[in-house]
């Protein structure tokens, strides 16, 4: 299997798992939103894209489980997705890392910070403006 297979996989895996997010806004067109941004980034650093295609693609799946704690929940789901494919254990390490800190106030590696900043890009738009109202509903009243 080769590297554009795996990721085709995984795509479909994340694609599939993200239809049962329990976070509004964090649905796969935010998925494949922060992936593009995490490969512009990435591309600019001259940093891998193989791992950071896989890292945004699994970063928010944990949302099936809860949003509070997403980053952890798939951190944990991204190992055993990607235990079945033959990736590099430094890879894994990597990629499992940065999903696993993403939501952290301050990734530590290069590739944690590459998907925070590409994360925080998306919520910058439109989208991000959804989710202000979405997160925050009960604080504004919209209606008497």
């Amino acid at each position: 299997m080769n590297k554009k297979q795996i990721i085709t996989d995984i795509e479909h895996i994340s694609r599939k798992m993200m239809l049962k997010s329990k976070a509004k806004g964090h649905d796969y067109a935010h998925v494949n939103r922060t992936k593009i941004f995490s490969l512009k980034i990435a591309k600019s650093i001259g940093y891998g894209l193989f791992t950071t295609e896989i890292a945004a693609l699994l970063h928010d799946i944990g949302n099936i489980i809860e949003r509070k704690n997403h980053g952890a929940h798939s951190a944990v789901l991204a190992k055993s997705i990607l235990d079945k494919y033959p990736i590099s254990e430094q890879d894994k390490k990597e990629i499992i890392q940065a999903v696993g800190e993403h939501s952290q106030p301050y990734a530590t590696t290069t590739l944690g910070k590459i998907l925070q900043d590409a994360d925080k890009l998306d919520s910058m738009g439109a989208a991000g403006l959804m989710r202000v109202f979405e997160f925050n509903l009960d604080k504004y009243k919209l209606y008497n």
